[in-house]
């Protein structure tokens, strides 16, 4: 009734000047009231005995003010319009005897004539104002706001004190005293606090007690500063400072409005009020100040020149307070109302305002707490096709951990971080966020394994991150996936598993990330397309066997993560809407049926899905579909909920009613007007709460970190298997060394700065640890790529923001602080010195199309420089290239993928305006049959010869070395048994091959056929130098080989080491290896998109007209069961795509919307060596724009002869 009260008839600007009109005005009512009153010379306070009477006095209301509820502010105001036309007759002459605190020349207001008739009467007859002061009839210098009103700002009532036997007002015209409101973010300009702030009344100028004169050091001031108990005060604070007043234990009972109640008990434990008020204080205000003159306390706006530590007592120069003792500090932190963390007093207020944490469940102490309990932690990460549904239904999850409200899940997406992502509404950055939640005991026992949960814990730590769908962001997915364990793939039960939902599902499994299915959007199912019961069945079940067969492609039952594939009738597969924010599980709709009939929970999830009918008329179960009988998910499962979409989008209001009633849904009384879809989300949220379907799928059927580290250990390091650094990972030890992966920079709010985002998979790191930092091209025992520096600092990723936290152990996601300057995009940290690097990530797709960009202004070219670098950093994919030409290249996936991060360098990085050119296609180099002779090429001084050929190599080995199933670093009797059994390839030349290239990883080797070469060894490396190179820049027009195989047949070098060393070998190697090129047949390849449409029939016709125009081709078309739309898949080259979606829908009405993803390299048709060809036209734009010399390089200048 009060806060109503208060909205209603208070002006916050009326009451910020009647409070500085009221504070003024006091201060000169106490400088009267001195000046007719003798001054103790010792003190600087008022007469002793009246003041220690009225302070001690049983009747005193310091400790037992309350706020009045609106009945007692009505009559309050009555007794004060009383009082005011009762003194009209002094009013202009007490008006005319006092200056206006106010000189803005302004009326003044009746609020002013009443105070300044207040203090004259108290200047005119101040023994009779103390005689009342010292009886408990008047405390004349008290007042209280309870009545003040932004229409009749006049009504300002004085405080008297009640009777001590009723505690209530005795033949007095002033109104019962009353505690003092707290001022809205109002300054107090005695102790430079906020009220606000604070959460307490300053109320300033009162006169002080012996008690209170008897605080440390002195305090000369006259200035006390009596706080009002807050209700938000909390019960640690309360603890602390009532413990220090004599014989009080406990803190008094507060009221519905947070003020001291039971003055009579309070009374009989506190012999002396004035020090149990002292004592009372929870550190507001924290300064004291020390002045000999109230007057000039509370009209000066300069700061103290010293101050009193109210915890300690010892004074200090103001600016060097509080840092003086740090005990003193935490005693007078106050904690914060929303989020738990604490604050000192005057920043508190600023950060509640900006608080954004309104009903968050947890606080970062208890992550750090539930860190330490690794079998019950999920790191996971979201993965669907572009627009499924991910950061919507995130949301759900998000609202459930109450950093959110629930009201506003779905349309918050509060993992899209960054501007463009809410505008656009696609996620381009994955964002991690960390969640506490407590399980019930039901769903915990479905949690068997002792690595999965620990023995009577029910609370669980979920890392979240959440992941783009756009294909051109895939490279965003990869580094989530690395640092997880477990998936939450998305379809949208209406497109289905559409091509992106594919790759980032092998992506997942290549990983050995565990998935569990999300079917969304079921909302569209029931309202758009009006899909009936059987119908939505059939839908369910095509997708999960289309991402079971996924599954089954890339892994197996029997592999080292045992069961991968999902099963509703499980519970690892979850239905529902994002949007709306409500699913369910089949498991939730066991237990609603068990608990009404008493079967079992498991039995019963087992006849909800699959070929299983259900009789109601001879309540038996069958697997045949017969006439009687229908399918039990049907039944039990979409039946009511079909029933609650009929009620509420029919508008059958009693009907409605009653089947809430028996679903035991109540709805809040703002819900209630609500009707079509506002109150269908309302019902079916409260019904079936997303976030709860999701946690039990989390945490049921995702691994722990304990058991996924088990399997993931021999994918994720390099190393030998046994040694101390692969075992700590293996049993996810926080006690062994610390083996840490940075999957990808994340930008700070300090231009230029990084946080690293990792995951700590065993050890602990923590703040100020010195750690080696290992680049990726790190070599055990060599200094390459090697950094040991100190880590500055660890924090917590917390989606829109970060929580600094002291330490990290193993199992965890965090990011570090100071490491960004020494890795460009990914690294290992690590305190073991034997270490191995961890594996490189594999993306699934390549940087093919790239823009050249330059300053506007040229004399920005070293900010470009500069803000090139950043990008790099701040992308796992783009690459920065700089140009013999001196041109800046950057290379990304797409066009949506160059446009952001052209956006991002332009607006964050460098800062700067800049041009670019029109987006361009990275080819390959390649040849298309062996050498047709044996190419020779002398060194410089002509004493070393190298004899060599170029081959093309098998068809799928290219692919394998991008996959990793062939790797650098396997061991070299497995790799050859491999190539051998799959290739063809001779088993001797297989365990001899030197290197793959371009660095170190690309799709090219590099084989030693020689047999019984003098020196070969001492060459090894200037040979392999000079192979990078020329993998890295071909003959035709400096791009990347691709699919070459260089076998080396004989070499001769000089019997002196000075005359073969780097200088004669690599130039010479480069030479021979580009003869071979040139020999070999020469051919371009191009970049290809798998391009998947969807579309309706009518709207067919003008994809295949637009692809044909485009070098395009269709190889499938099919019909999406159940929907009117059409998919149609197509190969499309990368350099015809630019522009392709904006043709595409201007030929198809705006119907078609196609999706492509990277699939393949292709040959490019013709010979690039004979002028006319597409190939030559090729090779000689890509000479050009780089600055190479126009035409072919000739054969001559590269073969030697002998």
């Amino acid at each position: 009734i009060w806060i109503q009260h208060r909205k209603k008839n208070f002006n916050n600007d009326s009451l910020e000047a009647s409070l500085i009109l009221i504070r003024q005005n006091l201060a000169k009512s106490m400088q009267l009231q001195k000046a007719s009153e003798p001054r103790d010379p010792s003190r600087g306070t008022l007469p002793t005995e009246p003041t220690s009477q009225r302070a001690c006095s049983p009747n005193s209301k310091v400790a037992s003010r309350r706020y009045p509820p609106s009945d007692d502010i009505n009559n309050n105001n009555n007794n004060n319009n009383n009082n005011n036309n009762n003194s009209n007759n002094n009013s202009n002459s007490s008006s005319s005897t006092t200056p206006s605190s106010h000189s803005n020349g302004s009326n003044r207001t009746k609020s002013e004539e009443s105070i300044n008739l207040a203090r004259n009467k108290q200047s005119e007859k101040p023994a009779k104002s103390t005689k009342l002061a010292s009886t408990g009839q008047l405390s004349p210098l008290r007042f209280t706001r309870a009545s003040m009103r932004s229409d009749n700002s006049s009504e300002i009532s004085l405080l008297a004190a009640s009777s001590p036997s009723t505690g209530r007002r005795q033949n007095s015209k002033w109104p019962t005293p009353r505690a003092a409101r707290p001022v809205n973010e109002a300054s107090c300009k005695s102790c430079l606090g906020t009220a606000h702030q604070t959460e307490r009344f300053h109320s300033h100028s009162r006169p002080r007690s012996p008690e209170q004169a008897k605080h440390p050091k002195g305090s000369r001031s006259s200035v006390s500063i009596i706080p009002v108990r807050s209700s938000l005060a909390k019960a640690e604070c309360r603890r602390k400072t009532w413990a220090k007043s004599d014989g009080i234990g406990s803190p008094t009972p507060v009221d519905s409005f947070g003020a001291r109640a039971a003055p009579q008990e309070r009374q009989k434990k506190c012999p002396d009020t004035a020090s149990a008020v002292e004592a009372a204080r929870p550190g507001c205000p924290q300064l004291k100040a020390i002045s000999d003159d109230s007057s000039k306390t509370n009209t000066s706006k300069k700061r103290p020149r010293s101050v009193t530590c109210y915890i300690c007592g010892r004074e200090f120069g103001s600016a060097s307070f509080p840092i003086h003792e740090p005990k003193c500090l935490e005693a007078l932190l106050i904690p914060c109302s929303k989020c738990k963390r604490t604050f000192l007093p005057d920043r508190l207020g600023i950060h509640e305002r900006n608080c954004r944490n309104s009903k968050v469940n947890f606080t970062v102490d208890e992550i750090r707490l539930m860190m330490d309990k690794k079998e019950n932690i999920r790191n996971m990460s979201v993965i669907a096709h572009v627009d499924h549904g991910k950061s919507t239904l995130t949301d759900s999850l998000v609202s459930k951990a109450g950093i959110i409200a629930g009201s506003k899940a779905g349309e918050t997406r509060f993992t899209d971080t960054r501007k463009d992502e809410q505008e656009r509404c696609i996620t381009i950055k994955s964002t991690a966020i960390s969640m506490y939640f407590e399980l019930d005991q039901k769903d915990l026992i479905f949690i068997t394994s002792p690595d999965q949960r620990r023995k009577d814990e029910k609370g669980f730590l979920i890392n979240l991150i959440d992941s783009p769908g756009h294909v051109d962001f895939s490279s965003e997915v990869t580094a989530a996936l690395r640092v997880t364990d477990g998936a939450l793939v998305v379809v949208d039960c209406v497109s289905g598993v559409c091509v992106q939902t594919e790759t980032v599902l092998r992506q997942a499994i290549a990983e050995r990330i565990k998935p569990v299915l999300f079917m969304n959007k079921m909302d569209r199912a029931l309202l758009e397309l009006q899909l009936d019961s059987e119908d939505l069945y059939q839908t369910f079940q095509r997708i999960v066997e289309n991402v079971n067969v996924i599954i089954a492609t890339y892994s197996d039952d029997d592999g080292p993560m045992g069961e991968v594939r999902v099963d509703p009738s499980k519970g690892s597969v979850g239905f529902g809407s994002g949007l709306h924010g409500w699913a369910f599980t089949l498991k939730q709709f066991s237990e609603m049926y068990a608990e009404k009939f008493g079967i079992d929970v498991v039995k019963l999830m087992n006849r909800l899905w699959g070929e299983s009918f259900f009789n109601p008329k001879t309540k038996k179960w069958s697997k045949q579909k017969e006439a009687d009988n229908k399918r039990s998910f049907c039944m039990y499962v979409l039946d009511p909920i079909y029933k609650v979409f009929d009620c509420i989008m029919n508008y059958k209001k009693e009907e409605c009613e009653g089947l809430l009633k028996k679903l035991g849904i109540v709805l809040k009384p703002e819900d209630k007007d609500k009707d079509g879809k506002a109150l269908l989300k309302v019902v079916m949220r409260t019904w079936l709460p997303a976030g709860e379907a999701l946690l039990q799928m989390i945490a049921i059927h995702l691994p722990s970190p304990v058991t996924a580290q088990k399997y993931r250990m021999e994918m994720l390091y390099e190393g030998p298997h046994d040694d101390e650094a692969a075992v700590a990972i293996k049993n996810c030890d926080p006690n062994g060394p610390l083996m840490m992966y940075i999957s990808k920079m994340v930008p700070t709010s300090d231009k230029g700065r990084f946080y690293a985002f990792g995951r700590v998979f065993s050890g602990k790191v923590s703040t100020g640890m010195k750690a080696r930092i290992m680049g990726p091209n790190y070599q055990p025992g060599k200094k390459e790529d090697l950094y040991e520096k100190a880590i500055q600092r660890t924090i917590l990723m917390m989606g829109r923001y970060v929580e600094a936290i002291e330490d990290v152990p193993s199992g965890n996601i965090c990011g570090l602080v100071g490491v960004d300057q020494f890795l460009v995009k990914t690294g290992t940290i690590t305190t073991f010195k034997e270490a191995h690097n961890m594996k490189v990530m594999k993306f699934s797709v390549s940087p093919v199309v790239r823009v050249a960009v330059e300053p506007k202004n040229p004399a920005d070219l070293p900010k470009l420089v500069e803000g090139l670098k950043r990008l790099a950093k701040s992308d796992p994919m783009v690459q920065c290239i700089i140009e013999e030409s001196g041109e800046h290249i950057i290379a990304g996936a797409g066009e949506l993928h160059l446009e952001i991060c052209l956006k991002d360098l332009e607006d964050d990085h460098a800062c700067i305006p800049i041009k670019k050119s029109d987006p361009v296609v990275s080819y390959r180099e390649t040849v298309s049959e062996e050498s047709d002779q044996m190419c020779l090429s002398k060194s410089p001084n002509k004493h070393n010869r190298l004899f060599m050929k170029a081959q093309p190599m098998p068809d799928g080995l290219a692919e394998d070395i991008d996959k990793g199933d062939v790797n650098p670093r396997d061991d070299f009797k497995v790799r050859a048994r491999y190539l051998s059994e799959k290739y063809d390839y001779d088993v001797t030349e297989a365990r001899k091959i030197w290197c793959f290239g371009p660095d170190g990883t690309g799709p090219n080797i590099l084989v030693d056929c020689t047999k019984g070469v003098q020196y070969l060894n001492e060459i090894k490396d200037s040979v392999v130098a000079g192979f990078q190179w020329a993998a890295k820049e071909g003959v035709l027009s400096e791009e990347n080989l691709r699919g070459v195989r260089f076998n080396i047949y004989d070499v001769t070098l000089h019997a002196d080491a000075i005359h073969r060393g780097g200088g004669q070998i690599i130039p010479t190697t480069r030479r021979c290896l580009y003869a071979c090129l040139l020999t070999a047949s020469p051919r371009l390849m191009e970049p290809v998109y798998l391009c998947e449409i969807q579309c309706p029939e009518v709207a067919v016709g003008g994809i295949y007209g637009v692809l044909n125009r485009r070098r395009g081709h269709v190889f499938e078309e099919q019909q999406v069961a159940g929907t009117p739309m059409f998919v149609v898949r197509a190969y499309l080259p990368v350099n015809e795509s630019f522009g392709f979606t904006a043709d595409l829908r201007s030929n198809t009405g705006g119907q078609a919307f196609p999706q492509c993803v990277f699939d393949h390299w292709q040959i490019l048709p013709g010979d690039p060596t004979e002028p006319g060809t597409r190939p030559y036209q090729v090779v000689q734009d890509t000479r050009k724009r780089k600055g190479l010399k126009d035409g072919l390089p000739d054969l001559a200048s590269y073969l030697d002869k002998l």
